[in-house]
């Protein structure tokens, strides 16, 4: 996988890097954490409304 990124222009680290998050998304250690502690409930903030509040927070600096 990595010779694909580098044939397509990333640099060896990048390359090298995001092979190794895909490995571990398919053998599932990258979200052993997550699972051991997944939140009972999660948050009811729609991104739409997280995006409308923050776009007035950070439009009045």
């Amino acid at each position: 996988m990595s010779d694909a990124f580098i044939k397509i222009g990333a640099s060896d680290q990048i390359a090298k890097e995001f092979t190794e998050m895909n490995v571990a998304m398919h053998n599932g250690s990258l979200f052993e954490d997550y699972f051991r502690n997944r939140p009972d409930i999660l948050g009811r903030v729609k991104i739409k409304d997280f995006a409308a509040e923050f776009a007035i927070k950070y439009n009045e600096q």
